[in-house]
């Protein structure tokens, strides 16, 4: 007989049917773009630009579409897909899933640093956005361990560091510990190594303004997931 499309099944008329009599059913989108995610990208792609289209913030469509590209082994794609929301779309899953990807698919090309130079800005963007969420600790340590990369680059190419490079990767670590992301303390170990390395004598000076506003920022953060836990239970 005829081979009948995938989106001729029972589940997917029926989902169609409600998408048709409401565009904005989140319900019936996400069934509809699971069984569509198994298909093939000519038969899922049209699928996840209509669900984008009628629901342009929806976060979950747009990385269900970015994983369906890379579950198919299109990285050209699924890079596509992030250019087209990441930036309209400040959502900690969604960059949570891009950086995975970077780090996945990308590292050769952030060995490079032009890479660099494109995601570090658009990672402040997402920073000043999200920044202060308790959960945005691995964004802060990303943020950092790119910009400290540059500078790390240049030593390895047995260039002096410029000065501009110290006090870019000094304002990563300073912002970063300052917020009140939890989960920091690697992180703050790892910059007081850093400052004594490159401020020797001067170091502690340099450390005590920095030191003194992230413990007030680990205070902060633990008051404000101890509010967040019970609201996240509920929810």
């Amino acid at each position: 007989g005829v081979h009948m499309g995938w989106e001729r099944s029972p589940v997917a008329l029926r989902m169609s049917e409600r998408i048709r009599a409401d565009p904005l059913d989140t319900d019936a989108w996400r069934i509809l773009l699971a069984e569509a995610a198994r298909q093939p990208p000519a038969d899922f792609r049209p699928v996840f630009e209509a669900a984008v289209t009628a629901m342009p913030e929806a976060s979950a469509a747009w990385m269900g579409w970015a994983e369906a590209e890379l579950g198919a082994s299109e990285v050209e794609q699924a890079e596509a897909v992030f250019e087209l929301c990441l930036l309209r779309l400040p959502q900690l899953p969604l960059w949570h899933l891009f950086l995975k990807f970077v780090r996945e698919h990308k590292v050769a090309q952030l060995e490079r640093s032009a890479a660099r130079a494109q995601l570090v800005p658009a990672l402040e963007l997402l920073l000043e956005a999200v920044g202060a969420d308790p959960s945005a600790g691995p964004l802060w340590t990303e943020y950092v361990s790119l910009t400290a990369a540059a500078e790390a680059g240049a030593e390895a190419d047995g260039a002096l560091v410029s000065a501009a490079e110290l006090s870019a990767t000094r304002k990563a670590y300073q912002a970063a510990l300052t917020s009140c992301a939890a989960g920091l303390d690697g992180l703050l170990r790892e910059y007081e190594a850093w400052e004594t390395r490159t401020s020797g004598s001067q170091a502690k000076a340099m450390m005590h303004d920095t030191l003194e506003k992230a413990a007030a920022a680990r205070k902060a953060s633990r008051e404000r997931l101890a509010l967040y836990a019970p609201l996240r239970a509920a929810a």
